[in-house]
């Protein structure tokens, strides 16, 4: 099963390390049982929402942080605060009411999310290279990593790289649509349709 929230939980309750999420040799099998270059593939359902911010600050001696929030769901839980003015946040819902499952509910536990504050370091000096995050759902790590692909490969400046257009797997069926922002040279589009891709551009 590689569903994420089957495997991502609070530490003490995870029945796999994330050195063995991490691993190398593991990601490196799993590419060659899931991915052929040259055909669309069964795709991930992810959730679709939107109720996110997030903002990067960095001060002049280097010191940063990302920020994610999100209430989840439209109105989080629907619970006001007396004379707060909010909503408190919904993310109670990542729990699941399996009592085996590694996100099962109970007190003292953080359960699954898709809120991912990220900073890039510098491998051989661990110095901050930027920060980052964006919204929308499991958006999330596929933004992240085609804004760090455009920083890193691409070498572009960070508002270069915000700016660049993005795909997102975002409908949630095995055999979904890929989502494409306008911007995406027509050679790429005509390409990945050869491959099988349904896609939505706009």
């Amino acid at each position: 099963n590689h569903y994420h929230p089957d495997h991502v939980a609070c530490p003490d309750q995870m029945k796999v390390s994330n050195e063995w999420l991490l691993s190398s040799e593991r990601i490196g099998k799993r590419v060659e049982e899931v991915f052929d270059p040259a055909k669309a593939q069964v795709r991930g359902h992810p959730l679709p929402s939107s109720c996110t911010v997030s903002f990067q600050v960095v001060d002049t001696q280097g010191n940063a942080i990302s920020f994610v929030n999100s209430n989840f769901m439209g109105f989080g839980s629907g619970i006001v605060p007396d004379k707060c003015g909010f909503t408190l946040q919904n993310r109670g819902f990542g729990f699941s009411l399996d009592p085996q499952h590694p996100n099962a509910l109970a007190g003292g536990k953080r359960p699954y999310h898709t809120i991912i504050p990220g900073m890039l370091t510098h491998a051989d000096t661990d110095e901050l290279y930027a920060t980052l995050t964006n919204m929308g759902g499991n958006m999330q790590p596929q933004g992240h990593l085609q804004l760090t692909v455009d920083l890193v490969a691409g070498e572009l400046d960070p508002q270069t790289a915000v700016d660049m257009p993005r795909f997102c797997i975002a409908d949630g069926q095995r055999d979904g649509v890929v989502c494409l922002e306008d911007g995406i040279d027509d050679s790429t589009l005509e390409e990945l349709k050869k491959r099988g891709h349904e896609m939505k551009t706009g």
